[in-house]
């Protein structure tokens, strides 16, 4: 048994002139094809779209460890331990 109309949908040669078909971009964080008309995310700071808000912030999360790494190795910021300043007694 087979569905009405399947065998000529699979044997047709694709319309690359429907827009929900049309690649518009791919997603920064994932490399994820984005099509015409789909949900995304954007960044106007870059110009750039991502699949959805979890990619965008996986994204900038990525930046801020390279940001945080690149002042450690300029020794801007360091792990420590943070020590009171005890008053003496008089």
């Amino acid at each position: 048994m087979s569905l009405k109309g399947y065998d000529e949908w699979k044997l047709s040669t694709p319309n690359y002139y429907e827009q929900d078909d049309i690649v518009a971009g791919k997603c920064k964080y994932c490399n994820y094809e984005l099509y015409h008309g789909d949900d995304v995310y954007y960044d106007s700071r870059d110009d750039t779209y991502f699949c959805d808000k979890q990619c965008f912030i996986l994204n900038e999360k990525d930046k801020l460890e390279e940001f945080v790494e690149k002042l450690e190795e300029e020794k801007e910021t360091y792990h420590t331990t943070i020590e009171a300043e005890l008053e003496e007694d008089e």
